[in-house]
């Protein structure tokens, strides 16, 4: 079984993994463990495959990204009457007590849902 960890850390400060963001996004998470695989899923509607990065470092699993505004329909005269989304950097590192073998791991991005996944 894997022994895991993780922390949501600002972009602004990639240098201090225990520095908590308090003022970002924080993508609704599950982690699935089976016998021979781990699956991490991650919501992220609205956030597109080119503004969502991954990297390994030995048993440490790295997922940051930004979510940005996309209204073309308010160039112009047009202005928000309500605005509750947020768009912002996310940072979350995730440490696990066996090394990732970065061969071993595929992602998928569809529907809004990141599903990173690597066999055991």
């Amino acid at each position: 079984m894997f022994s895991w960890s993780f922390d949501v850390v600002s972009l602004a400060d990639a240098s201090n993994s225990s520095e908590e963001l308090t003022d970002g996004m924080f993508p609704a998470m599950d982690i699935i463990e089976t016998a021979t695989y781990v699956s991490i899923r991650l919501d992220m509607p609205g956030i597109h495959r080119g503004d969502v990065y991954l990297s390994n470092n030995g048993n440490k699993l790295i997922i940051e990204g930004v979510k940005r505004p996309y209204y073309p329909e308010c160039v112009g005269e047009r202005s928000f009457l309500l605005a509750e989304r947020q768009y912002k950097p996310f940072r979350r590192v995730f440490s696990f007590d066996e090394p990732i073998d970065a061969k071993n791991v595929s992602t998928r991005l569809m529907d809004g849902v990141l599903n990173i996944r690597w066999e055991k």
